[in-house]
């Protein structure tokens, strides 16, 4: 899921697997999903594109998770 830009810091997630990243996806939204925007993408491609959007945009990236 991919938000537009927010004051909150991101949390992003790149794994392939569908199910997973489902399961991570929820997870994160359920526990840290009011201080933070939740991205999970389904391919490392995707997430260095939404990686650069954050720089341009200024926005702060707390974690990036990449499943293999």
């Amino acid at each position: 899921m991919v938000e537009t830009h927010s004051p909150r810091p991101v949390l992003l997630v790149a794994d392939d697997d569908a199910y997973d990243l489902s399961k991570i996806e929820r997870e994160l939204s359920d526990r840290y999903g009011k201080g933070y925007r939740v991205v999970c993408l389904a391919s490392a491609e995707m997430s260095i594109v939404e990686l650069e959007r954050c720089k341009a945009d200024g926005e702060d990236v707390t974690l990036v998770l990449a499943v293999q």
